[in-house]
């Protein structure tokens, strides 16, 4: 369906009934990462899964430079407006963790519960932004193409990359499948995030992190630090995972955040 937010029609995924887990996706990627678990959570509850503007099926309807972090997570909150949804379990991987975190700072009385996949709560260092500014300009001048070759091999483990094609061919529709605006502007809105370490100690509501054993984009160090310092978080490191622990071991992850919910429950 679509969700019209600030005279945008953003595509958002909704199947099911009961409490509502919305899970965002991360960079360059759609709510098509989360196939797998979209069709079995729904059986028990309301899953709404949006496209992030300007990837997929949603258009990105500002400037680029316009877009911060805090711009998804207003999205996520008009979304679940429109829905009538008061409250939510939120997931967010990668890049979707960053916006689950923004969502948290401004709608804290919204979340029942927190995901966090693949993801960290340190900003960028200047490194990484300087990083983040030259794959702008690459994208810029040559399309998505280059940014899809390079970064396919460091999203998913090395057991993923030489024995699951079928993962690869997916990912790789996905990806291409996002706009260059829409990718110059999640970098951008990814190069100026605050840092949301300080935020953890406070975050009072049951978190699960979940973490590839093999991603090689966040250290596992990351995901230890955000399940020491959030007081009532749970760590789970998924074997033969990477970067994208929802496709690589769909039905692992599913557990896991069935597992997670249904404690909320009780």
């Amino acid at each position: 369906m679509r969700v019209y937010v600030k005279e945008t029609p953003l595509y958002v995924a909704v199947r099911g009934h009961g409490p509502a887990i919305t899970l965002v996706h991360g960079f360059p990627l759609s709510h098509r990462i989360y196939d797998t678990q979209f069709r079995s959570l729904s059986h028990q509850y309301r899953v709404i899964v949006p496209d992030l503007r300007g990837f997929c099926k949603s258009p990105l309807g500002m400037s680029p430079e316009e877009v911060t972090i805090e711009t998804y997570a207003d999205d996520v909150a008009a979304i679940l407006d429109t829905l009538g949804v008061e409250k939510t379990i939120l997931g967010g991987l990668s890049m979707g963790g960053y916006i689950a975190f923004a969502f948290w700072r401004k709608y804290p009385e919204r979340v029942q519960g927190l995901i966090l996949m693949n993801t960290r709560a340190a900003a960028d260092s200047e490194e990484g932004r300087q990083n983040r500014y030259a794959l702008m300009e690459r994208v810029r001048q040559e399309g998505l193409a280059p940014l899809i070759e390079s970064m396919v091999p460091k999203l998913v483990a090395p057991s993923t990359l030489k024995g699951k094609p079928h993962v690869i061919r997916k990912l790789r529709h996905i990806m291409e499948g996002a706009t260059v605006d829409g990718v110059i502007a999640a970098l951008h809105a990814m190069a100026h995030r605050p840092d949301s370490r300080p935020l953890l100690p406070h975050i009072h509501v049951p978190t699960l992190v979940i973490a590839g054993r093999e991603d090689a984009l966040i250290p596992l160090e990351e995901a230890e630090e955000m399940a020491l310092h959030i007081p009532h978080a749970t760590l789970q490191i998924v074997p033969q995972a990477g970067h994208l622990v929802t496709m690589e071991r769909p039905r692992m992850t599913t557990r896991l955040i069935q597992h997670f919910v249904a404690g909320i429950r009780e």
